[in-house]
């Protein structure tokens, strides 16, 4: 019978960990899997291949991999239990090189990770020089102290728009506001934006039309990383009401038009409300790409009129109250 779980019994947590590491593998590689058949089908069907034809894949050495996997794990559990059969208690504790070297290379992890701060950026993670490790070190298996730490693609967001959203005062990088072509400093996917303009989408809110700028950031903040590019709603996935990505920004745009009230374009500090004082005729609500002008949180004057309207191009701004204070 194995030994319970005790923090003294190094040797024995290690052992556990790389089970869990070969559960994980095996799930991922399952993952991957699944991934690779339906990008081969999908593949297929943009090339031309009729949707009425059945498409099979043939996975060469699918079985073969998940079945190596089972199989060293099982060979790993095998081996603990023969040591702990022969040795005793001992043999989950290790010897003592084994026991300090173990015991050693935990504490300087969680001393390394304590000295990460919270409020780190996968940027400054990029930046930071990669620790060496000789052979006679142990390989220490703690988690992340926070999502900054992550190396593994997210679902919805690049991990820089992660950054963004958690960070609300960090600038933008100079790939994303300086290079003809901006791009994303950590995934590289170029992001079709230009610099200094903003969406503007209008909406009614009890009969008085109220203008919102979604500026570079808010877009930027929702882009993924995956093959597929994308961008995904932060204003959906805040509000748990389910998650929308849309292939591309005048589709995002869009959506944030349809499907999002007044107060949730309120709340979002790269959204802000424009005053336009109208000397003539003001257009319909709609969309438009404009210049960023104006202030980020005001209140519309003017009344609204129907029909076809034209749209003053030079606008007064009047701040009438602050942005609300998010929590961070």
């Amino acid at each position: 019978q194995n030994p319970t779980a005790d923090p003294a019994n190094v040797a024995q947590a290690l052992v556990y960990t790389l089970l869990n590491v070969f559960d994980a593998t095996r799930d991922l590689y399952e993952t991957l899997r699944n991934k690779e058949k339906r990008d081969y089908q999908e593949n297929l069907r943009s090339k031309g291949y009729p949707s009425s034809r059945r498409i099979e894949y043939v996975d060469g050495d699918g079985a073969d991999g998940e079945e190596a996997i089972v199989m060293d794990k099982a060979a790993v559990t095998r081996q603990f239990e023969i040591g702990f059969q022969d040795v005793g208690a001992q043999y989950a504790v290790g010897d003592a090189s084994a026991s300090t070297a173990l015991v050693k290379s935990r504490h300087d992890s969680h001393a390394q990770d304590d000295r990460y701060s919270a409020q780190t950026t996968i940027l400054d993670l990029q930046s930071r020089p990669k620790a060496t490790r000789t052979d006679t070190e142990s390989t220490a298996f703690s988690g992340p102290t926070s999502y900054g730490t992550e190396t593994a693609p997210h679902s919805l967001f690049c991990l820089y728009a992660l950054d963004l959203q958690r960070h609300p005062s960090q600038t933008l990088a100079a790939s994303l506001t300086s290079d003809p072509n901006p791009y994303c400093p950590y995934c590289k996917r170029v992001l079709h934006l230009s610099a200094g303009k903003s969406w503007e989408i209008f909406k009614d809110d009890e009969g008085t039309e109220r203008c919102f700028r979604v500026q570079n950031r808010f877009v930027i903040k929702c882009h993924r990383e995956s093959a597929d590019g994308g961008y995904s709603c932060i204003l959906c996935s805040r509000a748990d009401a389910g998650e929308t990505v849309c292939g591309d920004v005048k589709a995002l745009i869009r959506h944030v038009w349809m499907d999002h009230d007044v107060g949730e374009l309120e709340l979002e500090e790269d959204v802000g409300e424009l005053v336009e004082k109208v000397h003539s005729q003001r257009r319909d609500s709609g969309m438009s790409f404009s210049e960023s002008r104006g202030s980020r949180r005001s209140a519309s004057l003017g009344p609204s009129r129907r029909g076809r309207r034209k749209f003053e191009r030079e606008v007064d701004s009047l701040v009438v109250r602050p942005p609300p204070l998010r929590d961070t």
